[in-house]
């Protein structure tokens, strides 16, 4: 297919939303389980139901989303949300797919555009008009994309790793730490206790005729 579909999905903090293009026309607004907006919930499987639920209205059967470009737009809170993205991508047999960060693309549009950047989401026809074009398909590049997103979960799971190694050591440390305050406290109480009854000795002694 010289001009296939081309669906985003722009994952925002809270809600969802996708669009579709077919023959390079126009952005169009694409329904996510029959919603305008879906409430995703930061949910661990959002891009799994999501990409599943356009996968079973496109009936694409056995070929899956095989013939369709896929463009995942996260903002940085939903970071997390794309690391099982690929394998889910995978699964449902996409070939063309990129995974892009809102901000970057966000500040690209407003350049542009000679826009000023806003806290807030921009309106959707302005998305369709300023951002989404910037989605063109081009497979090197492409393929770079998904190398420097391998790269960055590659860099997340080693940051967890050493966040639990510390977390460990720091567990380790604490333990030891309290084991030797015990020994210690342990310690002086039977001091105290060897100079209490050396003084009832010598009370003892004294107490003698």
């Amino acid at each position: 297919m010289d001009n296939p579909l081309h669906i985003c999905v722009l994952v925002l903090p809270e809600v969802a939303v996708a669009f579709k293009r077919e023959n390079n026309q126009t952005w169009q607004d694409y329904v996510i389980k029959g919603e305008a907006s879906y409430y995703h919930n930061q949910k661990a499987t959002t891009l799994q139901d999501i990409l599943g639920d356009i996968n079973d209205r496109l009936f694409r059967n056995d070929k899956k989303l095989l013939s369709v470009q896929v463009s995942l737009v996260y903002a940085p809170a939903c970071r997390h949300l794309m690391e099982s993205s690929i394998k889910t991508l995978h699964s449902l047999a996409c070939e063309q797919w990129q995974i892009l960060a809102w901000q970057s693309l966000y500040q690209q549009a407003a350049t542009l555009n000679n826009s000023k950047l806003d806290d807030k989401v921009p309106s959707l026809p302005w998305i369709k008009s300023h951002i989404l074009p910037l989605l063109g398909y081009d497979a090197e590049l492409e393929r770079l994309r998904q190398k420097e997103h391998a790269n960055a979960l590659r860099a997340i799971e080693d940051q967890k790793k050493q966040l639990a190694q510390d977390i460990n050591s720091q567990q380790q440390t604490a333990k030891q730490s309290h084991a030797q305050m015990l020994a210690a406290l342990e310690a002086e109480k039977n001091k105290l206790l060897q100079e209490l009854q050396e003084l009832k000795q010598q009370q003892n002694i004294l107490a003698q005729p």
